[in-house]
């Protein structure tokens, strides 16, 4: 087993159920008496912590490092979280379910926690410290956090000493349970920001260099591209900066030939940073995973030469490099249908229209999608406002969208369309970009957003 698939892990919290891992298995667990907190003034911090809060000795964030929290609860002598629930949580998150509070210092993340969100119940799972109190400080806003959104059930699966000084008492499995389908019979905040719309990063690559197109001019032959923006830094710049920033789910793109080095360049600069996508077959995917992407993005050879969809070549792709390592690509134009897949660098349309029967056909066989809306890429003229309400109302699996993005405003919109279940990557209007729409920091607080 790879990773314990989504819907498996949240059936199960519905019924009360976690999982451990222990030497490369996974066991499930429904104690007979269930660690609980109130979080109403049942809640205690104790004096000291009091002390330690008024200090604000760190900068409590949510959800900007999950995977580095989790490691961070992994870092002990005994330990269950081992790389299948590191992925799977992982996964969770990507979904929106999943959610970390950390507390940062100059010196970076000093401790946190996670725990999975579903309704109005928050099942806490692991905390961890590597400075004082900064795994009590996150418990103390999760808590706050929880209060603000109405929220009825903080789960700690088991009560220990530790948890007591906080209020923590052991509950009846069957009181549990009653509370907890109190807990999930009404949605909560949670579930309006569960998939908070984050921004990625990427690195387009045309001729070998970093650059910025328009998306509809990107021809086999005659005049070139339209290009908004040439870099005269190296792809081992950008990526080396998303890197210190930890922009994890970002991609790299090779707009046709001549690309392979500087790709290389991208990957080794930050391994398993990025992904790869532009040529992407199965005779090279394990090539690229190995030179460092986190995953491959296919989209052209899905396809045959009048744009008929393979459903078979994905399977196998599937099968040779695991779905959890595709990403696939549905860049797409206007049609007649609504909006139809484009290959061969947005300039065919195939057979394969973007609709929610799509979306949920493919995901079996990947676990992201990348979304460009071809006719507004590179134009900075707004994000296509209805092809965004159809990707928000499916959210199957994490999906990227891309094109059009002019101003922060775009952001706020995109989120608000999609209900906080795509996210997005900016291109032309971004100042690293030579753009003057969007400012890379302010990106940065986008996905900084604190407690």
């Amino acid at each position: 087993m790879e990773q314990i698939p989504p819907h498996v892990l949240l059936g199960a919290y519905t019924e009360g159920v976690f999982p451990m891992a222990e030497e490369g298995e996974i066991y499930w667990f429904s104690p007979l008496m269930r660690g609980v907190i109130p979080i109403d003034d049942r809640f205690h911090i104790p004096h000291g912590l009091k002390r330690s809060l008024k200090k604000e000795p760190y900068d409590v964030r949510i959800n900007t490092s999950f995977r580095e929290v989790m490691i961070g609860c992994g870092e002990r002598d005994e330990t269950w979280i081992d790389q299948i629930i590191t992925d799977s949580y992982c996964q969770l998150h990507d979904l929106g379910y999943a959610y970390s509070f950390e507390c940062w210092d100059d010196e970076g993340l000093q401790g946190g926690l996670y725990g999975v969100s579903i309704g109005k119940a928050f099942f806490g799972e692991s905390m961890f410290s590597r400075k004082p109190d900064a795994s009590k400080i996150a418990l103390a806003y999760l808590v706050e956090w929880m209060r603000l959104n109405n929220f009825l059930l903080l789960d700690t699966q088991w009560m220990t000493d530790h948890l007591r000084q906080f209020g923590g008492i052991e509950i009846p499995r069957e009181e549990y349970l009653n509370l907890l389908a109190e807990a999930l019979a009404e949605e909560g905040e949670t579930d309006s920001i569960r998939g908070m719309t984050r921004f990625r990063p990427c690195i387009d690559l045309h001729d070998g260099q970093v650059k910025q197109i328009v998306g509809g001019t990107l021809l086999d032959s005659g005049a070139g591209p339209k290009e908004n923006f040439v870099s005269d830094r190296p792809p081992s710049w950008f990526a080396d900066l998303y890197q210190k920033a930890n922009l994890t789910g970002g991609h790299v793109i090779q707009l046709g030939a001549g690309n392979d080095t500087a790709a290389r360049e991208a990957l080794a600069t930050w391994p398993g940073g990025m992904q790869l996508g532009g040529g992407i077959n199965i005779r090279n995917a394990v090539e690229w995973l190995e030179a460092g992407a986190s995953q491959i993005i296919v989209t052209s050879w899905l396809f045959d030469g009048d744009g008929g969809f393979l459903e078979d070549r994905l399977r196998e792709l599937a099968n040779e490099v695991g779905r959890e390592n595709i990403v696939v690509d549905l860049s797409c134009r206007r049609s007649e249908s609504g909006w139809t897949v484009a290959m061969n660098r947005w300039q065919t349309l195939t057979s394969i229209d973007v609709t929610h029967a799509t979306l949920e056909t493919l995901a079996e066989w990947c676990s992201e999608y990348l979304i460009h809306a071809a006719d507004v890429e590179g134009l900075c003229g707004g994000v296509d406002a209805e092809l965004v309400d159809l990707l928000g109302g499916w959210a199957g699996i994490p999906m990227t969208y891309a094109g059009g993005v002019a101003t922060m405003d775009d952001l706020h919109l995109l989120s608000d369309r999609s209900g906080g279940n795509v996210d997005v990557t900016v291109g032309s209007a971004l100042d690293l970009f030579g753009g003057s729409g969007v400012k890379y920091e302010d990106l940065l607080t986008w996905n900084s957003r604190t407690v």
